[in-house]
């Protein structure tokens, strides 16, 4: 008579019984609970017999882990793959969020939020509108020096003054952009250093 491995949903205990009582109602004998007697499947990871509704001992012994990230304060964190999708809370800045799966930057490399842009990109579009900006910048002041020529000499000497005052500012900006910048970097790199430790 052909006899097959079921196993209890309950203890986990393997038993063998005869093929006739597949898919019938059966009691185990370690735990003493009635379920129903399905075929065991073998687990590609252990080898060990399971039930086919369940997972294996082995994985939940090992619960897959995945990584979300804080849209608030862009902190990143692995937790338990159940909390996927579903409301926790940021242990850095204490924010509630959706656990969305983090997705991998292809330039940077670096993890970021599923529905945001990732921060080298986001700097990468301020710095092409920024150079955008200058050539504007440049192109008017191209017209104006032409402008400038054709006026009388008592206006051009105003239009110095003030064309002077322009350009010191427009330097002091310039200066006061790069400084911002290599502040965010430095900050980046703290960050970076903060969440591999």
């Amino acid at each position: 008579m052909e006899k097959i491995i079921v196993v209890c949903p309950k203890c986990g205990r393997e038993m063998e019984i005869p093929g006739e009582r597949k898919n019938t109602r059966i009691e185990c004998s370690s735990c003493g609970v009635f379920f129903m007697a399905y075929e065991a499947v073998k687990c590609e990871n252990c080898g060990r017999f399971r039930h086919p509704n369940h997972p294996c001992k082995c994985l939940s012994r090992t619960p897959e882990k995945i990584v979300v990230m804080c849209p608030r304060c862009g902190t990143t964190a692995r937790v338990a793959g159940r909390l996927k999708n579903t409301r926790i809370e940021c242990f850095a800045c204490g924010g509630y969020f959706m656990a969305y799966e983090a997705v991998k930057c292809g330039n940077c490399g670096r993890f970021r939020h599923p529905n945001h842009p990732c921060k080298c990109e986001s700097q990468a579009a301020a710095r092409s509108a920024f150079e955008k900006k200058t050539e504007e910048e440049e192109a008017k002041e191209r017209a104006a020096e032409v402008a400038f020529r054709s006026l009388p000499e008592n206006i051009q000497t105003v239009f110095e003054h003030e064309a002077a005052k322009y350009e010191k500012l427009l330097a002091e900006m310039r200066e006061r952009i790069e400084a911002l910048e290599s502040a965010v970097t430095d900050l980046e790199a703290e960050i970076e250093e903060l969440r591999e430790e």
